[in-house]
C-alpha cells in the first residue's frame, strides 16, 4: 500500500513522483492521495469512495473502490458506489444582470429530482459583475425542483477589464491622486477603504515568522479595516 504520486499518473502535476520502475515486485499495489480512478499494469488509484468537491463529482461521477484476489487471472473487481447521480449544467454568461434567468431556465429543463447539480459557469462578462447574479434565486429553484444538492463553479466566469486613461499631474503623489481618480470614476462606498488597505497590504514578513502566522496576521488586520 502506497499513500503517494507515481510517474505513471501524476500527468501535469508540478509534483515530486516515485518511478515505477525502481518499486519492489508485488502483485497488487494498492494507491492513495491522487483522488482519480487511475490503473496502470497493476498500480491502482481506486477514486476517492465519496467524491466531496465539484472537480472529482464531474470527474468521476461517483464513489468506487477495488477487491483484488491476486490468485485469479482476472484479479481486479471494480465496485461502484453510485449514491446520487449527478447532472452537469454549463451555462456561458456575458450579461450578469440577467443571468439569474438564464441559469434557472437552464435548470428548470432538467429533470434534477434526488440529483447533485454541478453548475457551471463562464464567460466574459460584458455588462454587471458575478454580485449581479443571485445565486440565492437560484438554489431555492434547485430546492423547489427537489435536487438533492447544488454545486457551482464560477472560476472560468471573468469580468471584461476596462481600461482607463487616468491623466496622473504629480507624478510625487501617483499612488493618491491615482486612488482619487479612480474613485471619482467609479463612485462606491467600499472605496474609502482603499488607502487603509493598501497600507495593510504592504506590511512584511517579519524575520522567523511563519506563513501561516504572517498570512493570519495580515487577514485579521485587513478584517479590522473592514470591521467584519
Amino acid at each position: 500500500m502506497l499513500h503517494t504520486t507515481i510517474d505513471k499518473a501524476k500527468g501535469t502535476l508540478p509534483v515530486d513522483a516515485i518511478e515505477t520502475d525502481l518499486l519492489p515486485k508485488a502483485d497488487y499495489y494498492a494507491l492513495g492521495h491522487l483522488h482519480i480512478d487511475f490503473q496502470y499494469q497493476n498500480f491502482v488509484y481506486p477514486g476517492p469512495i465519496f467524491p466531496n468537491n465539484f472537480q472529482e463529482l464531474e470527474d468521476l461521477k461517483h464513489g468506487s473502490f477495488y477487491i483484488v484476489d491476486t490468485e485469479q487471472t482476472d484479479s481486479l473487481q471494480k465496485v461502484e458506489l453510485k449514491i446520487k447521480d449527478t447532472i452537469l449544467i454549463e451555462v456561458e454568461i456575458k450579461n450578469a444582470l440577467i443571468a439569474t434567468e438564464q441559469i434557472i431556465s437552464e435548470i428548470e429543463k432538467r429533470d434534477v429530482e434526488d440529483k447533485i447539480i454541478l453548475l457551471r459557469l463562464s464567460g466574459e462578462l460584458e455588462t454587471g459583475n458575478n454580485s449581479d447574479i443571485k445565486f440565492n434565486q437560484i438554489e431555492e429553484t434547485a430546492v423547489r425542483k427537489k435536487s438533492y444538492f447544488l454545486l457551482k463553479n464560477t472560476h472560468e466566469l471573468k469580468t471584461k477589464e476596462v481600461e482607463m486613461e487616468i491623466e496622473i499631474k504629480n507624478i510625487d503623489n501617483i499612488e493618491e491622486e491615482a486612488i482619487e481618480i479612480y474613485s471619482e470614476q467609479n463612485p462606491v462606498d467600499f472605496n474609502k477603504f482603499i488607502p487603509q488597505l493598501i497600507n495593510s497590504l504592504s506590511i512584511e514578513k517579519q524575520e522567523g515568522e511563519k506563513i501561516e502566522s504572517f498570512t493570519n496576521r495580515l487577514m485579521d488586520e485587513t478584517k479590522k479595516i473592514l470591521k467584519f
